[in-house]
């Protein structure tokens, strides 16, 4: 009786332990924002991002399937807050991009999409107008951020499955 007691308690252990390790959050409300989800290659980018640790070291890096550069690296405040303008680089290949903000653990992700320009776009009197002819969708490993709560629910689920073990256990006794 008590060895299955025992194996019991071991198997529901072992899915609380799995419940809560597929529930382990990266970015503890890290986020980045991009001034505009397309552009040109060679044209500037504002953005700003929060969450990623107090006066943090930040690597902002452009990534795609095909193509990854480091665009800039920068300090957060004292909130874990920070904004700059970067470069897109004129050699990226048009396609889907995501910019990618990492500080030690923490890491925040946004979607973009650079387009080549063309002769037309150069004789534009707005330099906002742009188009998304030529641009590529490469493959794209997005990011699967996770809610804030989701590991507080994790483990809450975790000790309710240890507690209904317990229960059974002992009322089969």
């Amino acid at each position: 009786m008590m060895r299955k007691r025992s194996g019991v308690l071991v198997v529901i252990v072992t899915m609380a332990f799995l419940v809560v390790g597929q529930s382990s959050a990266s970015g503890h409300g890290a986020a980045i924002r991009l001034a505009a989800t397309v552009v040109t290659a060679g044209d500037s980018l504002a953005l700003t991002g929060e969450g990623l640790g107090e006066s943090a070291d930040i690597t902002l890096v452009l990534e795609s399937a095909s193509f990854e550069t480091v665009l800039a690296a920068v300090r957060g405040d004292d909130h874990g807050r920070f904004a700059t303008v970067v470069r897109i680089p004129p050699e990226a290949p048009p396609g889907a991009y995501r910019v990618v903000a990492t500080a030690g653990d923490d890491t925040a992700t946004a979607d973009l999409v650079v387009t080549r320009a063309t002769a037309d776009e150069k004789e534009l009197s707005d330099p906002g107008q742009q188009t998304l002819d030529g641009a590529r969708a490469d493959a794209l490993e997005l990011d699967r951020r996770r809610l804030p709560g989701e590991a507080g629910l994790a483990w809450g689920v975790a000790l309710l499955l240890v507690v209904l073990g317990l229960w059974l256990s002992r009322k089969r006794e």
